[in-house]
């Protein structure tokens, strides 16, 4: 019996086919709303793939946002840079400019009321204080300096000393300025006794409208008085030579004995005066 059941469901499915109107149908509706949840809630995920793609009003969107951010990026080195700037010093009142120029005429007004001595003190600009200089002494004269209208070249200077054998400053041959022996013979330069008073001095010559030989025998053998300053020494010396040079700086030149009896070395000063023509030679007492 079970078999017969069986095999009578079977032809019973077999003899009846589904049709189009079936009940068949529903089923399949049934399941189509299951497919079309899938469908749709797989829909959302292909708009996500397909993100990249935006529309035109989301590509305007983008654009717009795009370059209102790229006009704050730009925007904000101007502010660092605005902001590392220092800052500009507030402008001052007219009041406060105008016053240091307003107090310039006043300092000009100043200086110019200032007498021109101070102003020139001022204004110089400092210069080294020369070294003062030794005043030259002033010596008292020991005697005349002046004798029938005739001056001595000089009454006080350094002294040099010359003459003798053992004076090689000048040739042997060479005879003085003056005619110092008889009857106004020129003597030699070294002939002089070193021991002996002398002297040489620049005399001039021209005095009282002489000639020039006239002159030398005038100041031929002619006394001197010379003293020391220093020590109060004083000696007679005659004058015999023409000198000494002036670069030497000597205003005067004795004979060795006559430095010796002055207690004097060369380029020490020494004062002079016309003596007595008939004081002997020789230091004097």
């Amino acid at each position: 019996m079970a078999k017969a059941r069986a095999s009578s469901s079977a032809k019973s499915d077999t003899r009846k086919p589904a049709t189009k109107g079936s009940a068949a149908s529903p089923k399949k509706k049934a399941d189509e709303p299951k497919s079309a949840a899938k469908k749709t809630a797989a829909v959302p995920a292909k708009p996500a793939a397909k993100a990249g793609t935006p529309s035109q009003g989301t590509k305007a969107a983008q654009a717009a946002g795009g370059t209102a951010k790229g006009k704050r990026e730009e925007a904000k080195p101007q502010k660092t840079e605005a902001a590392s700037a220092p800052a500009a010093p507030p402008p001052q009142p007219k009041s406060e400019v105008a016053a240091p120029q307003a107090a310039i005429p006043d300092v000009e007004a100043a200086q110019a009321a200032k007498p021109l001595e101070q102003v020139d003190a001022a204004t110089a600009p400092e210069t080294p204080s020369a070294v003062p200089s030794e005043p030259k002494p002033e010596y008292e004269p020991i005697g005349p300096n002046a004798l029938d209208g005739f001056e001595l070249p000089s009454v006080y200077g350094k002294a040099g000393v010359f003459g003798g054998p053992k004076d090689h400053s000048a040739k042997s041959d060479d005879k003085l300025s003056l005619p110092t022996g008889l009857h106004f013979q020129y003597e030699r330069y070294r002939s002089l006794n070193p021991k002996s008073f002398y002297c040489a001095m620049r005399w001039d010559y021209r005095q009282q409208h002489k000639s020039t030989e006239e002159g030398k025998r005038w100041w031929a053998n002619k006394k001197l008085l010379v003293a020391n300053p220093l020590n109060g020494k004083s000696v007679v010396v005659r004058a015999v030579d023409y000198g000494p040079h002036e670069s030497t700086g000597f205003a005067i030149a004795v004979s060795p004995g006559a430095a010796e009896a002055l207690g004097i070395n060369p380029g020490d000063e020494v004062l002079v005066a016309f003596a007595d023509p008939k004081a002997p030679t020789g230091a004097v007492g």
